[in-house]
């Protein structure tokens, strides 16, 4: 009987005395539990190892950093947040983990560009999909279900490259397809004066006004019929577009 309660007591000691050396359930975990972790991953706390986290879409160790205290729109030393470098990237989990952290869309990269304006530039599926996530979380901000004039430049910008796919994602959430950059160019004046066909067909298609003019009082078809784009020319005459170089014509 001694020796019953005695083995008794010995194993519940020793199982106290496991708990207490072994691991932590992670939900119990502080900061600091989550930055020794991430040593053992080979990452110290730093804003550039963070940054590089985003970098390779590891969303794994990017709760880590986020857990043990980083801030979500720490800058590396490129000058670049994670958000920025996971954009970059075309990584759409990174992308998405920092959103629903609250990480700030509106930061310049290292560039000095919006992440909306680089992002435009590019049109992989996996840049596409992330534009779809920044213009969504666009849209909570503004408080609107469409995009209007908010982001005219991005817009421009998906133009002058002849990214049609970013460009229709622009317009499925009621991008102001007319709106004017500071030179007073919008989409289709953009996209001709680039040469970028389909990105004008898509923007007839959608009904945009044929005869806007830029600072310099030039329309659409003027620039295309200038800048030798025959094709172009054609496609704005047919739909009614006419030729205005200046006030007086």
């Amino acid at each position: 009987m001694k020796f019953h309660v005695f083995a008794t007591v010995a194993f519940a000691s020793a199982a106290l005395l496991l708990s207490a050396c072994g691991p932590k359930d992670p939900k119990d975990w502080t900061a600091a539990d989550y930055q020794k972790e991430l040593e053992k991953h080979g990452k110290h706390f730093t804003n550039d190892a963070y940054v590089n986290c985003a970098a390779q879409n590891d969303t794994a160790l990017l709760r880590m950093f986020i857990k043990g205290t980083m801030t979500v729109d720490a800058e590396g030393s490129s000058g670049n947040t994670a958000l920025a470098m996971a954009s970059a990237k075309g990584n759409v989990e990174a992308v998405e983990y920092l959103l629903s952290e609250g990480a700030n869309m509106d930061v310049q990269n290292s560039t000095g560009a919006t992440l909306l304006l680089d992002i435009a530039t590019r049109s992989t599926p996996n840049h596409v999909a992330v534009l779809r996530l920044l213009l969504d979380r666009k849209l909570k901000l503004i408080g609107d279900d469409k995009l209007g004039t908010a982001v005219a430049p991005a817009f421009i910008k998906a133009a002058e490259f002849g990214n049609v796919a970013a460009m229709q994602e622009f317009i499925k959430r009621g991008v102001d397809i007319n709106c004017k950059g500071p030179d007073g160019r919008n989409a289709l004046i953009t996209a001709t004066n680039n040469g970028k066909i389909k990105a004008v067909e898509l923007l007839l298609e959608n009904k945009c006004e044929l005869n806007d003019t830029d600072k310099d009082f030039n329309t659409a078809l003027a620039y295309a019929q200038e800048n030798g784009w025959p094709d172009i020319a054609k496609m704005l005459q047919k739909a009614g577009a006419k030729r205005f170089k200046n006030k007086e014509r």
